[in-house]
């Protein structure tokens, strides 16, 4: 099975004052193209799944209004990604599975990522699963060149892509026949070359940085879904979270509690 997918996406944002005028603007250009295909093997009791991929994403961002189009230029970065997973099912019982990505970027150092994934279900409706894996995020575009001149935060060209690693443990129990279902895992992980922002003292304003150390990050997340009369299903989930620097103090913009819930 092979699949080929194309999104598109263009954004333009105007920043007006009280009397109409644009202060701040942009515009972005988001363009990526996918192409994923699968290779199943074996029977009804014990499966193979081979998969390959790759992906192209051109991004684009240039400021629009007159204040700061001659500081912050046109600016635009590619990425190439290579995707090879493996995923192996035992009798519907038992899952395994692994892959790795490698990304050629066209600003950041190449980099390779990969996770893995083990579960086991058991004939009374308990699953238990485990995963583990890295990950990285680039910055931004604001990050790296700024806002505008006169907003205050000066962008960090020289940023590095934050880094992650981390391990979740769960277990789902199904009970209605099927028809609910709970979920509660417990999650660690530690963000290196975490990206926030520090004051430009004693001149004004602020610009991003690469904090140093490590940030530790745990919790525990609970899921829950019920299949309701009429057609009518219920989600809801809520999320633990603890996350703090190499001197313990606690990440802002980091929400302690976290909860959703949703009926359809």
């Amino acid at each position: 099975m092979t699949d080929l997918s194309v999104q598109m996406n263009n954004s333009h944002r105007r920043y007006l004052d009280d009397n109409g005028m644009e202060t701040n603007g942009d515009t972005g250009r988001r363009r990526k193209v996918s192409l994923v295909s699968t290779l199943k093997l074996g029977d009804d009791n014990v499966v193979h799944a081979i998969t390959g991929a790759v992906d192209y994403e051109h991004e684009e961002y240039r400021g629009t209004a007159s204040t700061i189009t001659g500081n912050n230029p046109f600016k635009d970065n590619d990425n190439w990604g290579l995707v090879g997973q493996y995923q192996l099912t035992i009798n519907d019982r038992i899952g395994l599975g692994g892959s790795v990505r490698h990304d050629f970027n066209q600003r950041f150092r190449d980099a390779t990522t990969w996770p893995t994934q083990a579960s086991y279900r058991f004939d009374f409706g308990t699953r238990l699963h485990a995963a583990g894996g890295t990950g990285v995020k680039a910055p931004t575009f604001s990050e790296l060149f700024g806002y505008a001149p006169d907003s205050g935060y000066i962008g960090n060209p020289d940023l590095k892509p934050e880094k992650s690693t981390g391990w979740e443990v769960g277990v789902e129990q199904s009970f209605l026949e099927g028809g609910g279902r709970i979920d509660i895992t417990y999650f660690n992980a530690k963000l290196r070359d975490k990206i926030t922002y520090a004051s430009l003292y004693p001149l004004p304003g602020y610009t991003y940085v690469n904090a140093a150390g490590s940030s530790p990050h745990q919790g525990v997340e609970v899921s829950a879904n019920f299949n309701l009369p009429a057609g009518f299903k219920f989600d809801a989930s809520y999320t633990y979270l603890d996350a703090k620097d190499d001197a313990d103090t606690r990440l802002i913009r980091r929400p302690k509690n976290i909860g959703s819930a949703n009926l359809v």
